[in-house]
């Protein structure tokens, strides 16, 4: 458990240093090693949570110095961690870490009011879910950002990194250009999540971006999207991709006081002709807990959009 406590403590620095943007949203293809690390520190984290292990609090607070607003995958994780804590115990010991080195500032003060909103069970479509009110001001979906699980679509021929939740699936098939498409669908009020996957084949290299969709979003966004196309290196390197291009946009939504990212990602494979095309939407309202987090919690999208793989 130790080794756990010093790559929680330690090795986040090592990363961080790659890292360093003045954008909104950062990026780099996360390497092999830091996925390992963040697989272990998720899997040390929930046992905390259960009181399965404990951690001295001259170590935990050193945990929480080294893993929250860093340029960092791991750090994204960690912070939707902290956002995912329903052990009060655990809660009150972040929460004296605050306070005893008056650290207040836009992360610290929505997750004080995290902590103490009230759980009230909402159902949608026959699917109860945990909606957060704190002082009937502001509110949270609880969208859990910190679990996810590896899922098969499009026929198990896509893999990719899901975040846990009761999603709302649909899958249907376009009757004239064949092309496969699934959307799952998570929250609502103040803040909902999207993703959406299609399958396009028979695609030639040459006619991969007449598929892709970056036009419609330069207009949709005021400033546009960022395209990059990745490097075959770390995770991208094992995704089975020949090209994996990663784009984003965000800005005002339609809807008056409330802010949207699109992450759009691409696979193609050019044995087997096929495009895979997969869109990460979420919004988020003024009158969620997380608004003034809300390019942390955008940018974590970005990252599971380098995560996906073709079977």
């Amino acid at each position: 458990m130790k080794r756990s406590i010093l790559i929680l403590l330690v090795l986040l620095s090592v990363f961080n240093v790659m890292a360093q943007q003045k954008e909104k949203i950062f990026y780099y293809v996360p390497t092999d090693q830091e996925m390992s690390i963040i697989l272990q520190m998720r899997t040390y984290l929930k046992n905390l949570e259960l009181n399965k292990i404990t951690i001295t609090d001259s170590d935990f607070e050193r945990m929480l110095a080294n893993n929250i607003n860093k340029n960092t995958f791991q750090s994204l994780i960690f912070e939707a961690f902290l956002r995912s804590i329903r052990n009060e115990i655990l809660q009150s010991r972040v929460l004296m870490y605050f306070e005893k080195y008056k650290i207040k500032n836009e992360f610290s003060d929505s997750i004080k009011m995290l902590y103490s909103a009230k759980e009230e069970v909402l159902v949608q479509d026959k699917e109860s879910m945990i909606h957060l009110n704190y002082e009937n001001i502001y509110f949270d979906e609880n969208i859990d950002l910190f679990n996810s699980i590896e899922s098969d679509l499009l026929d198990g021929s896509l893999g990719i990194l899901l975040f846990d939740n009761k999603w709302q699936m649909i899958s249907i098939q376009n009757k004239e250009s064949k092309e496969n498409v699934y959307f799952l669908n998570y929250g609502g009020g103040t803040n909902a999540v999207r993703i959406t996957c299609t399958m396009y084949k028979n695609i030639e290299e040459k006619n991969i971006e007449s598929k892709m969709k970056f036009d419609y979003y330069n207009k949709l966004y005021r400033d546009g999207i960022r395209v990059a196309e990745l490097p075959m290196v770390g995770v991208v390197k094992r995704s089975g991709a020949t090209r994996y291009l990663v784009a984003y946009g965000m800005g005002e939504d339609t809807i008056p006081g409330v802010e949207s990212i699109t992450v759009l990602s691409y696979l193609y494979n050019d044995k087997t002709k096929i495009l895979y095309e997969l869109s990460y939407f979420m919004n988020i309202s003024k009158a969620n807990i997380h608004y003034h987090n809300r390019y942390r919690i955008f940018n974590i999208l970005y990252f599971y959009s380098m995560l996906s793989f073709i079977k």
